[in-house]
């Protein structure tokens, strides 16, 4: 495990180290979503969520923003998404939802093609971060009259993910 731990630093800071040196902020981004990457694949989630803040800080650059790329934004947001799965649930969605309302800002077309494209794994992740930005752009009249409504994919994957199946016990 020690061994893993300092070959996932070293990969993470050879990352960081050709992020930094590349020709432009989005480069840099890049690095840290890779690095972070990483991080969710040796878990290490408080790494990886210093790697997200890290290129959510240069993709959320006022200066910056018409660079980024709805691949990057959304990559940050199931970034997020999965770090959620495991600590501080309400901060990191919350980061998440503000990856996803960039996107939608800089190509909502392309975000929404993104999204559908997922492999199912990604499935819950992506219906709450649709469901979120529903809700904030719907009009108040409609919030007031439907304030709890999901869509009834997720709903659904949500109670089939949370009974345990009848196979499984013993």
């Amino acid at each position: 495990m020690m061994i893993n731990n300092i070959l996932f630093r070293f990969i993470a800071a050879i990352l960081t180290v050709a992020a930094l040196t590349g020709c432009d902020s989005r480069e840099a981004a890049r690095g840290n979503l890779d690095a972070a990457d990483v991080a969710l694949n040796s878990a290490d989630y408080q790494a990886a969520r210093t790697y997200c803040d890290e290129a959510y800080k240069v993709l959320a650059d006022t200066t910056q923003v018409s660079r980024a790329t709805v691949d990057d934004l959304c990559r940050l947001a199931l970034q997020y998404m999965t770090i959620s799965d495991h600590a501080d649930t309400d901060e990191n969605v919350g980061a998440a939802t503000r990856c996803l309302q960039l996107s939608l800002l800089v190509d909502r077309d392309s975000t929404l093609r993104y999204l559908a494209a997922l492999p199912a794994d990604h499935d819950s992740h992506a219906a709450l971060l649709m469901s979120l930005q529903q809700s904030l752009e719907a009009p108040a009249s409609e919030a007031e009259e439907e304030p709890d409504s999901l869509p009834a994919r997720f709903i659904e994957s949500m109670i089939s993910e949370s009974i345990p199946h009848e196979h499984g016990r013993r």
